[in-house]
């Protein structure tokens, strides 16, 4: 829950919800919040200096795990958890994609992305049993939906499987798939529900169901696996 940049924690009980400690303090444009080794983490882009700051619950108040050393592109970032960390990603002032793995022992930066553009947006990211992958829209391209697959033996970031969308999309894991919830253009949009097979020799998309899960582009979704089935909402 988040007001005049400050973001509060709230825990539901049997007798309703219960605010606590202090908030995070000077939240830009959204934040997003993830669970890894039992803990909260919360990660957003600051509005004090627009550093991307992550922040573990320590069980009574926030505790700085990390502060990027250079100033961010406010709202674009993504965050993902793991069994093997924390992963973030935010663009820099320069314009370079840059993503990170958190655990106990530190930060560590997985490659470069993308070292310089303009035109990214909408980062989205997912991590599950070793893969990690990496998705974003390049505005300056023909809104050019991107995903990539990170190559640990090599530490470089290569594009995964045979895509070839436009507009945005959310990447989520799930019993050792990921699935992208994927948007059109704002101006001819449809939604639209495909998965990818890291395991998978073809290394290629292919979507779920027959047809468009909605007619028209939808700003604002999300999804789960209730029974190992996929839901939209």
């Amino acid at each position: 829950n988040g007001t005049n940049g400050k973001v509060y924690l709230y825990q539901y009980q049997e007798t309703g919800w219960k605010r606590l400690g202090a908030p995070l303090q000077n939240v830009s444009t959204g934040y997003q919040l993830q669970k890894y080794n039992g803990s909260l983490y919360a990660g957003y882009v600051s509005s004090g200096d627009w550093t991307y700051k992550l922040f573990r619950w320590n069980g009574s108040g926030w505790t700085s795990v990390f502060s990027s050393s250079d100033r961010c592109m406010s709202g674009v970032y993504g965050t993902a958890a793991a069994a093997d960390g924390i992963y973030f990603s935010y663009v820099n002032e320069s314009g370079a994609l840059c993503v990170y793995r958190y655990t106990a022992s530190g930060v560590t930066k997985l490659g470069n992305v993308v070292a310089q553009s303009s035109g990214m947006a909408n980062i989205t990211l997912a991590a599950e049993q070793g893969t990690v992958m990496l998705g974003y829209r390049d505005a300056f391209a023909n809104d050019r939906l991107y995903v990539k697959m990170y190559d640990r033996s090599s530490n470089a970031w290569k594009d995964a499987g045979n895509l070839s969308l436009q507009g945005e999309g959310i990447l989520k894991s799930y019993g050792n798939q990921i699935y992208l919830l994927r948007n059109g253009r704002y101006d001819s949009g449809i939604g639209e529900l495909y998965r990818f097979a890291p395991a998978s020799s073809e290394g290629t998309w292919s979507k779920v169901g027959n047809a468009a899960f909605s007619p028209t582009n939808v700003s604002e979704r999300d999804m789960c696996f209730p029974g190992g089935v996929p839901y939209i909402v």
